[in-house]
This record gives structure tokens, sequence and C-alpha cells, in this order.
């Protein structure tokens, strides 16, 4: 019994899935390449959470101030 069915249209298929599978993970892709994910920098993440922490104790240290 062979169940195996050669695909002519393989790598056209295969992007198909890809973008499909994107979508429902919500992952960003390449248009040009949907094989390939487009990776965040980690730097730029890195910096953006330092930003975010930063502007949490400053407003910990305004409020603080204010209310002695």
């Amino acid at each position: 019994m062979d169940v195996f069915q050669f695909d002519n249209d393989y790598e056209e298929n295969e992007k198909k899935w890809n973008m499909i599978k994107a979508e429902i993970l919500g992952e960003t892709v390449n248009p040009n390449n949907p094989e390939e994910e487009i990776e965040e920098d980690e730097e730029v993440n890195a910096e953006l959470l330092k930003q975010e922490e930063n502007k949490n104790v400053i407003y910990f240290f305004i409020n603080f101030k204010n209310k002695n």
C-alpha cells in the first residue's frame, strides 16, 4: 500500500501552509519568504524593557514624594 503521492507544487503549497500557520499562531512572517520568521532584534527589545522599567521606577518615586 503506497500512500505517498508526489506533490509537484510542494514549494508553493509549503508557503501557503506556513502563512496559514503564522496566521493561526499570530506569528509575523516575511511575505517574500513565508518560511522565514521575522525575528525582532533582542537588543531593541532589551532596551525597550529597560525604558519601561525606568518609567515605572520614576513614577513610583514621584508618587512616593507627593504623598510625603
